[in-house]
């Protein structure tokens, strides 16, 4: 500050000063806080739009999360599925093998039987003649 001199004009002017200094300063202060509120709301605006972006980001997440969840679900249907087709492959298989050698054993029952009938005497396969009275009696 300024020194006080003890005549009275020069108080005068000192007062002047020192109320132009306080003004001036005052005014500076009031532009500062002026310029601290601007950057406040300014970082308050990006704060809220950091806090829209995360929310949005969390529930982009929590939805990719659900959705890994559904597939892995209906993943496990799938295996649940494809491990049913597979028992009833291997069973459908060994009926196929099964039946491949009923197929064979068939087959060679057949060689067989006509083995017989080769080495068995012919009979008469003519049917015996109807007798006359036989239509009478209809």
């Amino acid at each position: 500050m300024v020194s006080r001199s003890t005549t009275p004009s020069n108080m005068t002017t000192e007062v002047k000063l020192d109320f132009n200094i306080i003004s001036f300063a005052n005014k500076e202060a009031k532009k500062q806080i002026a310029e601290l509120k601007k950057a406040l709301t300014a970082k308050e605006r990006e704060n809220k739009k950091l806090a829209d972006t995360v929310k949005a980001k969390e529930t982009a997440l929590q939805k990719s999360i659900d959705k890994v969840a559904y597939l892995k679900s209906s993943l496990d249907k799938d295996l649940w599925v494809l491990q049913e087709i597979s028992e009833l492959y291997k069973n459908n298989s060994a009926a196929i093998n099964a039946a491949h050698k009923l197929m064979s054993l068939l087959d060679n029952a057949n060689y067989i039987a006509k083995l017989f009938k080769r080495q068995m005497p012919k009979q008469d396969t003519k049917k015996p003649a109807k007798k006359a009275n036989a239509r009478k009696r209809r």
